[in-house]
């Protein structure tokens, strides 16, 4: 299988510009030496969104889920971390308000 090609946002609006012009897909696609499905798949992602550009949608959700349950994951570890740290602070403040009480003697 070749490798796959990453053509450019104008080089797409381009191509769909001149299947407009000519009304032929098959001929722009053989000129610029594209296959015809390419260009097909273009002009339909055209005229669905009115643009050639991947919508958020159209990107591999696999992927952003994964990174989002990471972020979910270290964001919750953080809150725990910071409501701990936030307690020791206010248990601190409060020793330091009732000042250095001494200890009771015991008397033997």
């Amino acid at each position: 299988m070749p490798p796959r090609k990453n053509y450019s946002d104008e080089f797409k609006n381009q191509v769909i510009i001149e299947c407009h012009e000519t009304g032929n897909a098959s001929l722009v696609a053989r000129k610029h030496n594209i296959h015809v499905n390419t260009v097909n798949n273009w002009l339909k992602l055209f005229r669905q969104t009115g643009s050639v550009t991947k919508s958020i949608e159209d990107v591999d959700n696999g992927d952003l889920k994964e990174q989002l349950y990471q972020v979910s994951q270290e964001n919750d570890r953080l809150k725990r971390l910071i409501a701990e740290k936030e307690l020791k602070i206010s248990i601190m403040e409060d020793l330091m308000k009732k000042g250095n009480p001494r200890m009771p003697t015991k008397s033997r």
